[in-house]
């Protein structure tokens, strides 16, 4: 089919088919990268300016100058902090949409990998970051590189994915030392992020942070270090209720991390009155509400 070599369709085949709950028997490779890509786009739809995009310019502003340093190889991530529903996922997708950054723009490249944590269930502490290099080696063959050296990133990239997969089942971890399995697993990820890197500036975007488990947390501050002087902008969107809640795991990772004045933060205020009212009026526009409903 489809997607690098056969190990490699094998085991994205698999992957999506246990992640989207499809049978591989019923569905092909082809058909679950586009259930994948379709569930990707319904939650990041970076194609359109949203008519709930209001009152973030300035906040706009903020994350297109970091984004301009971390893709020079000299930033550091960036979280985004505010309550639920304010707007936070809608500010990056307007990052993406605007294209301000070359790297960004119709015309030019970047590789940019998304990941959503979710509060029901267990989190697999690798399924954000392996989600996001399915889609990309599948997009990066599309595009038939004429240059060996290219392709032979890619096809390694894939041989790291399988060799990840093969360490983090339980199996495996139940028969070899555990530290040093995961720190091997950590190695081989953030060696796919200093491959794809090479290819092209890399803008990895995880939704939710307050609900990755603590080896992902540890994980991600592995791979801040092992990137620094690289092109990835690393942009993570984050719940501040969570920020308050004693001994929870994100709050312990970023106390950590700020001692080293290792990241940027972009708190979103609540909206004015004003803002409020021009909100509804974009969204419900075929409404004619009155004054008194929209205070309320």
């Amino acid at each position: 089919m489809v997607i690098g070599d056969k190990a490699f369709d094998k085991l994205e085949l698999d992957y999506q088919a246990k992640e989207l709950g499809a049978k591989s028997s019923t569905k092909s490779g082809r058909e679950l990268l586009a259930l994948y890509d379709s569930t990707i786009a319904r939650l990041y739809n970076f194609d359109k300016i949203s008519e709930r995009f209001v009152g973030r310019d300035e906040e706009l502003n903020k994350l297109n100058n970091f984004a301009q340093v971390a893709l020079n190889g000299q930033g550091k991530p960036v979280f985004i902090i505010g309550d639920p529903g304010i707007g936070k996922t809608e500010l990056v997708n307007q990052f993406f949409n605007a294209k301000n950054l070359p790297e960004l723009r119709e015309n030019a490249q970047a590789n940019i990998l998304t990941g959503r944590y979710f509060d029901i269930g267990k989190n697999n502490s690798y399924k954000v970051f392996l989600d996001g290099f399915y889609r990309t080696i599948s997009q990066l063959e599309k595009q038939n590189f004429s240059d060996e050296l290219v392709l032979k990133k890619i096809k390694t990239l894939s041989t790291y994915l399988q060799e990840v997969k093969d360490l983090s089942s339980s199996v495996f971890l139940q028969e070899s030392d555990k530290e040093r399995t995961k720190y091997k697993s950590f190695e081989l990820l953030a060696q796919n992020y200093e491959l794809l890197s090479s290819i092209f500036p890399i803008v990895l975007f995880l939704d939710d942070l307050q609900w990755a488990d603590e080896l992902g947390l540890e994980f991600l501050a592995y791979l801040i270090r092992a990137m620094q002087g690289k092109p990835l902008f690393l942009v993570c969107t984050v719940r501040e209720r969570e920020l308050f809640v004693e001994n929870h795991p994100l709050r312990t990772w970023m106390r950590s991390m700020s001692r080293y004045n290792s990241y940027e933060q972009i708190k979103l205020r609540p909206f004015t009155e004003s803002e409020t009212e021009f909100l509804i009026s974009r969204i419900f526009s075929a409404h004619n509400f009155t004054e008194a409903t929209t205070t309320k």
